[in-house]
């Protein structure tokens, strides 16, 4: 028995979105040593957050049904439907008066990122979420504070994390820093221009 018959015992497995499916391991649970061996087993280990939770994925590549189905034909170019170029959504006061006027319409955030896209701007729901909460916490914040918050901490965080990860436990250490600086970002302490 492979270690991903191994792990399939120990531990759920469900359909996970865009990977299909996989067992799902808490980070925790996770030794660095499987990443090889479930390499040679012809699987996949992606780390991904799941329900706000860390987790690394492991998918199992099924080489017998991918050797033999044939890649799906693509419609010829006459019956393609052009993709639309969307431009990305510049967030101003306009912006956010707009969106807050769709939300006093009920619409939910799904709903007005598809009437964005209808307009030709590409943006998700999170993003218009997570800017509107940024925005009833501090009205007064710039655009670029605003950028440098969101897209910054968000990133750096997860960095931080990545990078802890990867390093423990040879690098004790440096992983209580990164750990500490992490916990800064969450903090809302940390100069988000300039990582450790």
């Amino acid at each position: 028995m492979g270690l991903y018959e191994q792990l399939a015992q120990n531990f759920p497995e469900d359909f996970i979105e865009p990977f299909g499916s996989c067992l799902i391991i808490p980070i925790q649970a996770f030794k660095s040593e499987w990443a090889e061996q479930l390499k040679a087993e012809n699987c996949s280990v992606f780390q991904s957050s799941l329900n706000n939770r860390m987790v690394f994925l492991v998918r199992k590549k099924n080489s017998n049904s991918q050797a033999q189905a044939e890649p799906p034909q693509a419609p010829p170019a006459s019956q393609q439907q052009p993709k639309p170029d969307l431009k990305p959504l510049v967030w101003n006061e306009e912006t956010f008066k707009l969106v807050e006027d769709m939300r006093e319409q009920g619409l939910s955030y799904k709903s007005i990122v598809e009437k964005f896209k209808e307009r030709g701007f590409k943006t998700s729901a999170t993003t218009v979420l997570r800017k509107m909460k940024m925005r009833e916490n501090d009205p007064t914040m710039s655009k670029s504070t605003a950028k440098a918050n969101c897209e910054g901490s968000d990133g750096l965080f997860t960095e931080y994390l990545q990078a802890s990860q990867m390093l423990y436990p040879k690098f004790k250490r440096a992983c209580a820093l990164l750990l500490r600086e992490a916990a800064k970002v969450l903090e809302g302490k940390a100069d988000v221009s300039s990582p450790v």
